[in-house]
């Protein structure tokens, strides 16, 4: 399931994320209807923790510490999840002369 690839118009001044989702995936269910859907929760999971990943980080000037609060989770779960999707996106680089 790709959700940036679903066709799906929403309301211009809509704010409300479930009905957002809701059309999205409803438009998703109608559009792959022969489809056979095994893990759909997981599927939705993979396609959206990245974005809304991404999202918070920019919002919060790429602070680990300050999305994790956003997320309700921990800063060690925040920077697992982003290791899992971005690799070393979001982790600074250290040098040997930034441990001297």
């Amino acid at each position: 399931m790709n959700v940036a690839n679903v066709d799906t118009k929403f309301e211009q001044n809509s704010v409300n994320l479930t009905d957002n989702v809701y059309q999205v995936v409803s438009t998703y269910l109608k559009t792959n209807k022969q489809s056979s859907f095994s893990s759909l929760y997981s599927m939705l999971l993979n396609e959206v923790e990245p974005p809304l990943l991404q999202a918070l980080m920019e919002h919060t000037g790429f602070n680990q510490s300050k999305t994790a609060l956003l997320l309700g989770l921990s800063r060690s779960t925040t920077r697992k999840k982003l290791q899992q999707y971005f690799g070393d996106r979001y982790f600074p680089q250290t040098t040997l002369d930034d441990e001297a």
